[in-house]
């Protein structure tokens, strides 16, 4: 619903401001619109402090009291609001006595109103249907109730994208859910059929620390064990003074179910729900540093990506904070012991080198400086409309891969002007590939952009606009049309898009791919394996695939694909 990107953030003195002082800006995401009348709540030490935007979108915190900050909540009529659980939040402003940090922006999304269309199994309308939309983690998304479908089987409803939307009708016994997904946020309507009735249920238990005393204010989030699209319901909840704890709404599935705690480890375990566990969160062990700009001096706005190695190419973003202090330092606890790698992102400069470390229980690790670097550039134009040539104002440009999908200042996007202009800074350097949308158009994947350190690149995109009759957009792209995702030692292949290059070369879903024209998977990482497989129309790539116990060579020809 909203993204806090750090632009350039600086610290100063600040004779004024005898605890420290943060100053920023509320936005209109994408855009330089201002929000006036955002309020934001800042928690420290258990005690909260909002302040409010003026009109021109500016805010100012005086810190009651020297130290950390959590950025709790940010909230304007209109607007989508953003709300991580309550003391769990990954936004950190580090007040000092005479010092002033600023730079902060805030954007929000304006809150989307969507059609959905509920049917049954045979596409009949389905009137008098209820409607629930739940946000991230099962937690209903705070707007007003839907209204019951009409008798076309519609209603409209408040709903961000990565939603989830469930229609209910005669008295619950049938039921369906939809994910509001990049086509459903271009053709601003959802599709939801019923199918089946299943009783919600709920996960019960208990969180202590290895002294056996309980942890109160401890998040707990229960999250599907299969990633298999079948739209299974996430809770989260926090602990209350005995350590307890209810995560329900929940499916009658396997689950993920993890607890974390300031000054504790966190813990996680498979469990069946409905079903009542044990938690025992350990020692904590976490990790500190300091973030230096291209120049060598610290970086006052940081957002550091400490990803969990859960394999030779998957990684878990789970512990991504964005801190903001003058002297570029940032402290992250209640880390598990393993394997970390970690890196730096500064607005305007390409993130560090990849830092790897092995984190042992119940220990603090040093790792130093981070160092971000200029980075390369990339400059465009897009073109749309009936000809393909006018210039599109207002067009979203955003860079594809795992830091697209992580929350903050690892999410790079950009909105074209008036002359259909956008330009990016501080990329990282290599292949690169981007999602562009656009009112009235297809959305399209453009891959194979190769970012370089000294001269921008330069691209013209051209999106097909819808032609009449047409009421929703496709996502067009050239590639092998195959859903991927990292597991283990290689990509597990998920849908594969009928007509496109995987289908007609015999790959299936369950194989696993293992090199790409002959370099293995794990060398290249899952972004530069994903932008290896992308290429040109016409163009082959070679797979070494895996099914079963059987491993061969496969030649793909890459096609446009729609989705």
């Amino acid at each position: 619903p909203a993204e806090l990107r750090p632009p350039r953030a600086e610290g100063s003195a600040a004779p004024d401001a005898p605890h420290g002082r943060l100053e920023g800006e509320v936005r209109v995401r994408g855009t330089a619109a201002p929000v006036p009348g955002a309020e934001l709540t800042f928690l420290r030490d258990g005690a909260s402090q909002s302040v409010r935007s003026d009109a021109a979108g500016r805010f100012v915190l005086n810190a009651q009291a020297p130290g950390a900050h959590e950025l709790a909540a940010v909230d304007a009529p209109g607007f989508a609001p953003w709300a991580p659980s309550w003391g769990h939040s990954p936004v950190r402003f580090v007040a000092r006595a005479g010092r002033v940090v600023r730079g902060l922006r805030v954007s929000l999304e304006p809150s989307q109103r969507l059609t959905v269309e509920v049917v049954d199994g045979e596409g009949a309308a389905v009137p008098d249907a209820e409607l629930r939309v739940l946000g991230p983690a099962g937690r209903p998304f705070p707007v007003e109730t839907p209204a019951p479908t009409d008798a076309a089987g519609e209603s409209r409803v408040n709903a961000p994208e990565g939603a989830l939307v469930e229609a209910r009708a005669q008295g619950g016994l049938h039921r369906g859910r939809a994910r509001v997904d990049l086509r459903a946020t271009l053709a601003g309507r959802l599709r939801v059929v019923l199918a089946g009735h299943g009783d919600e249920v709920a996960i019960l238990g208990q969180v202590r620390g290895l002294d056996g005393a309980p942890v109160s204010g401890a998040l707990v989030r229960a999250t599907p064990a299969a990633d298999d699209g079948s739209l299974q319901l996430e809770a989260r909840a926090l602990t209350g003074p005995e350590g307890r704890f209810r995560l329900a709404p929940l499916d009658a599935a396997l689950y993920e179910v993890e607890a974390r705690a300031a000054g504790h480890a966190r813990e996680g375990r498979l469990a069946e729900a409905p079903s009542e566990l044990q938690l025992v969160l350990g020692e904590e062990s976490g990790l500190r540093g300091r973030v230096l700009g291209p120049e060598g001096t610290p970086a006052a706005a940081v957002a550091r990506g400490g990803s969990a190695v859960l394999g030779p190419v998957e990684r878990s973003l789970r512990d991504v904070r964005e801190v903001y202090a003058d002297d570029g330092g940032f402290e992250v606890g209640g880390l598990a012991s393993g394997v970390y790698e970690l890196r730096a992102v500064v607005e305007g400069a390409a993130p560090s080198a990849p830092l790897r470390v092995d984190l042992p229980a119940g220990r603090w690790t040093d790792v130093g400086a981070l160092r971000v670097t200029p980075g390369g550039r990339l400059q465009g134009v897009i073109r749309g409309g009936a000809t393909g040539r006018d210039r599109l104002e207002g067009a979203w440009v955003t860079l594809e891969g795992v830091a697209a999908e992580a929350p903050l200042a690892l999410r790079r996007e950009a909105q074209s002007d008036a002359g259909g202009n956008f330009r990016f800074e501080g990329l990282g350097l290599g292949r690169r590939s981007l999602t562009v949308t656009a009112e009235g158009h297809h959305a399209r994947i453009v891959s194979g952009l190769e970012i370089v350190a000294d001269e921008p690149a330069r691209i013209e995109i051209r999106l097909e606009a819808l032609g009449e009759g047409e009421g929703e957009a496709r996502l067009q792209l050239v590639g092998i049309g195959a859903v991927l995702a990292a597991s283990g030692e290689g990509l597990d292949v998920g849908r594969v898009i009928e007509g496109g290059g995987a289908a007609n070369a015999g790959l299936a879903p369950g194989d696993t791919i293992l090199a790409v024209d002959g370099r293995p998977v794990p060398a290249l990482g899952f972004e530069g394996a994903i932008e290896r497989i992308r290429g040109a129309e016409g163009s082959r790539v070679t797979l070494r695939v895996r099914r079963g116990e059987l491993e061969r060579d496969v030649t793909v020809t890459r096609v446009p694909v729609e989705t």
